[in-house]
């Protein structure tokens, strides 16, 4: 395979930074690269309103989650939106990931925190992946995400 056709393969945000190709093991690389993709994703904020994030088609101007202000991580309705523009966000940026599942729920250690685990299946229809991270309803510092 000619190294055109390998580096194709890989996300905009890593062909552009020159992610060293060799530096994960096999086999784990696309894990690495959807979690680097997630993180990157949910730390970007978009401008828009979470009705309009919701409507949209999706494009490099809509990259991103809306503002999350106003969301309340004790309040079940927020939680399930939450869990929605996180989906929404998935299914718009990311099509290596089929069956994508969300849930948010409060972080009992922190009250302006929600937790919010993803599960999917990889386009491949390998094993499924999952992940949950933190992420502020305050305007704070989203989390990071980590493999569960």
């Amino acid at each position: 395979m000619s190294r055109f056709a390998l580096v194709s393969q890989l996300p905009l945000f890593d062909r552009l930074c020159g992610t060293d190709l060799a530096s994960p093991p096999r086999g784990k690389a696309p894990a690495a690269s959807l979690e680097r993709e997630l993180g990157r994703l949910l730390h970007t904020r978009n401008g828009l309103t979470r009705a309009q994030f919701l409507a949209c088609e999706g494009s490099v101007l809509h990259y991103g989650l809306p503002d999350l202000q106003g969301l309340s991580p004790q309040v079940e309705a927020d939680l399930q939106q939450l869990a929605q523009v996180v989906g929404h966000a998935l299914a718009l940026f990311e099509p290596r990931l089929k069956s994508v599942h969300v849930q948010a729920r409060h972080d009992p250690g922190d009250p302006v925190r929600a937790r919010v685990s993803v599960s999917a299946s990889g386009m491949d229809g390998g094993p499924r992946w999952r992940v949950e991270f933190p992420l502020a309803l305050d305007g704070q510092d989203p989390g990071t995400a980590q493999a569960a």
